[in-house]
């Protein structure tokens, strides 16, 4: 068995020197006077339904697009208020799904008279649409006119006499081209007043940004001013409402709300947890051991483990209730001691126990949120976080819990991970609900359960968050009613079964990758992430439910590679556009070509914002690696095309679904092919070389706005298997050294000692 090498150094970073796609109009699409027409008649109505409301501030408009849409084909001129780029004018994102098909639509704050202006705009681009192109402008005539690169003598006299035409007309030749990509992707534009709450409740509202501040706004509402909110302006602020202020604010200002939840989660059942018999175990005292935070119920002191855990009482307390905390406690500490047949090799983990509990079973999310934040804020030593608390209530499909946001912002600006369960299905029926909350944050490490035999439960849950991200992330064991897992729940030994307790097992193992292997938190969610795909090349035909797929209970199996594999882990950051490094050198075979397979995992935590709606992260990482085929340039793995010199469209739709464009996890493998042959060497950069040469990476950072400060960690795990069965090892070792890169061994052997030795408090005096 190999090793996993960590290396790090020889990556660099560079603008974008890259012009974008310039403009276009899809395949044989058209723009007609109808078209125009039909747009004009939406804005008038628009116009109308805002002057019959109760406003206090400009209209918030709702444009549907034709589909999924990248920032370069969004309205750019049509709705452009003077003196404001566009994208500081969105407040809000979602979609539409009446045809069956995603459609994006983006919500603006607009001054009214932009409107008005749209419609004289719109009015003008239908007379030159009428004297100039017979109505109807194509798209093989608008690219044309849009761009005059590598066109024909023909062409380019045709492209001179139409925008002589347009100007004639009183308008400038890039405003008529922005305009007409405006009107071919816009579908719709309208005023959102169809939010609908049933049997309203107290609620935790979120309203759209209209750069009023929540004092200010509760004033606008007439809500008291000591009304409760979470949140800030970046992720978006929630109000605390009671009934009857929510009726009120749907009578008055539906237009308002950008999104809703219930202000409660439901604690997990603790039904399932039956004792079995008494505990007559035993464990050593505690030395330095790393320490895990979890939060989680209250605490059972009679435990026989009790000594490994330090307890935290909330002052929230409405009543006791010690089986869960005590249960997920047990695990995280000593759970192969509990399940000799689960060993994970990860040995004992100390706690420190933040107990919250709720009022009938329910949590407060106003109230949990406001502890998380303070916890996590006050004990910065601490950071691996086990969370196991969950809605029964099934997410938004459109939206971020406020709890998920919070989780996701301190993952991006704090040196802290969270491991949270999917939640449970407590109805056990044909019907598969979809994970609740906190379970819907894409940073997080959000772990489901299999059964021993790595079947899916039937309280299993399922993603994908946003109708988008993969989640869960993973699986481990949770157990079943038949086979379940043993737990200490205070001085009995019970069994129980449920995704809480596979997120311990996850839990455990990244805790000891951080603090034993000492990786950095990239780092282990890119191994773990890595292990759970295997070879696949894809998700598991049940990704929805097992996510990446099932993560190997024991950690050899996770640290160590076969003979015939070779595994690294790059880390580093993206602080411009393009960051690279062309200098993973590989060894050859006899033949001097590429005896290999490979796969590359990425993995890094981006900022977010939940009032973005669907379009919540807010910083993309687009990965490309293969082999080096020229200055600079590489043959991806996965034909990966995005970000290349020309004029190379990709539709959105395929970037997230083939690339996983936003995903702040990127997964891409060739897959074990039983016929697979070398490759030939593409580039030799180095002539002098015979035993190696180098393939590389790339990744391509973009922001949803210019003015997003986001330079996030990265981290990506590169394996290279060799098609004829050769230990390549220790050759791929000395060529990194060699090469200049920084590398580690993560021996377990010598990492845990070296962890042990630097434990060790020294006396001075």
């Amino acid at each position: 068995m190999n090793n996993i090498i960590c290396i790090s150094g020889l990556i660099n970073s560079s603008i974008n020197e890259n012009n974008g796609g310039g403009y276009r109009m899809d395949g044989n699409g058209k723009v007609t006077c109808e078209k125009i027409r039909k747009l004009k008649q939406s804005i008038g109505s628009t116009i109308n339904t805002w002057n019959n409301l109760d406003t206090f501030t400009d209209p918030i408009v709702s444009i549907r697009y034709r589909r999924i849409v990248p920032k370069s084909l969004r309205m750019s001129k049509l709705f452009k208020a003077k003196g404001i780029p566009v994208e500081k004018t969105i407040v809000g994102a979602s979609f539409d799904m009446t045809d069956k098909t995603h459609r994006h639509v983006i919500v603006y704050l607009l001054p009214l008279d932009v409107l008005f202006t749209a419609i004289t705009m719109l009015e003008s681009i239908d007379k030159i649409l009428i004297d100039c192109f017979d109505g109807c402008l194509k798209t093989k005539t608008y690219s044309i006119l849009a761009n005059s690169k590598n066109r024909s003598p023909e062409e380019l006299d045709f492209r001179k006499r139409m925008l002589a035409e347009i100007e004639k007309h009183g308008m400038f030749q890039t405003d008529f081209i922005n305009l007409i990509q405006d009107i071919f992707y816009i579908d719709d534009v309208y005023i959102n007043t169809s939010t609908v709450l049933s049997d309203p409740s107290d609620m935790l509202i979120t309203f759209y940004d209209i750069g009023l501040e929540p004092e200010e706004l509760l004033s606008k509402l007439e809500l008291s001013r000591n009304t409760q909110y979470i949140g800030n302006k970046g992720e978006g602020i929630s109000y605390y409402l009671t009934p009857s202020q929510v009726k009120s604010i749907m009578n008055r200002y539906p237009y308002l709300v950008s999104m809703s939840c219930t202000k409660d989660l439901n604690d997990v059942k603790m039904e399932d947890i039956i004792s079995k018999k008494e505990c007559n175990m035993s464990i050593p005292n505690p030395t330095n051991e790393p320490v895990i935070g979890v939060i989680d119920g209250d605490f059972d002191h009679s435990a026989y483990f009790a000594e490994w855990v330090e307890h935290v009482n909330s002052s929230l307390f409405d009543k006791e209730d010690t089986r869960h905390g005590t249960a997920v406690s047990s695990l995280i500490v000593d759970g192969p001691s509990l399940n000799p047949d689960l060993e994970d090799g990860c040995g004992r983990f100390k706690v420190k126990l933040f107990s919250f509990s709720g009022h009938d079973d329910k949590i407060n999310q106003f109230e949990l949120y406001q502890y998380i934040e303070s916890i996590v804020n006050s004990n910065p030593s601490i950071k691996v976080w086990n969370l196991s608390l969950g809605s029964i209530e099934e997410i938004d499909r459109y939206s971020i819990s406020p709890l998920a946001a919070l989780l996701d912002r301190m993952q991006n600006e704090k040196d802290v991970i969270f491991v949270v369960s999917g939640t449970n299905n407590e109805k056990v029926d044909k019907h598969r609900p979809y994970i609740g909350a906190p379970a819907d944050s894409i940073n997080s490490i959000v772990v489901n359960a299999i059964s021993k035999d790595g079947k899916i439960p039937s309280y299993a849950r399922k993603g994908p968050v946003l109708d988008f991200y993969l989640c869960p992330d993973l699986c481990a064991v949770g157990g079943t009613v038949e086979d379940p897992i043993k737990v200490c729940t205070g001085k009995g030994i019970s069994t129980t079964s449920g995704t809480s307790y596979a997120t311990c097992w996850v839990t455990r193992k990244l805790a000891y990758l951080i603090h034993y292997m000492n990786c950095t938190k990239e780092e282990a969610k890119a191994i773990l992430i890595d292990s759970a795909y295997g070879w696949s090349s894809a998700p598991d035909k049940d990704w929805d439910v097992l996510g990446c797929g099932i993560l190997p209970h024991h950690i050899n199996d996770i640290l160590h590679t076969p003979n015939d594999e070779v595994k690294l882990v790059v880390k580093g950051y993206c602080k411009k556009y393009r960051t690279y490094s062309f200098d993973i050198n590989v060894p050859l075979d006899k033949d001097g070509n590429f005896p290999y397979l490979t796969k590359a995992t990425l993995c890094y935590f981006p900022k977010t914002s939940r009032k973005q709606g669907v379009d919540y992260a807010q910083t993309e990482i687009d990965l490309h690696f293969g082999r080096l085929e020229g200055d600079l340039k590489l043959r991806p793995i996965n034909r990966n095309k995005q970000g290349d010199e020309g004029n190379i469209i990709i539709s959105e739709d395929t970037a997230r679904h083939e690339f996983r464009k936003w995903d702040c996890v990127k997964h891409i493998s060739e897959g074990i092919k039983e016929k697979a042959r070398p490759r030939k060497v593409l580039y030799k950069q180095r002539k002098d070389s015979k035993t190696d040469q180098p393939w590389g990476f790339y990744l391509l950072k973009k922001k949803r706005s210019s003015n997003i400060e986001d330079d996030p960690n990265f981290a990506m795990v590169i394996t290279f298997k060799s098609i004829d069965k050769k230990n390549r090892f220790n050759d791929f070792l000395r060529i990194a050294r060699y090469t200049g890169w920084y590398t580690r061994e993560l021996d377990i052997d010598v990492m845990n000692e070296i962890y042990v030795e630097g434990q060790i408090e020294l006396d001075f005096d």
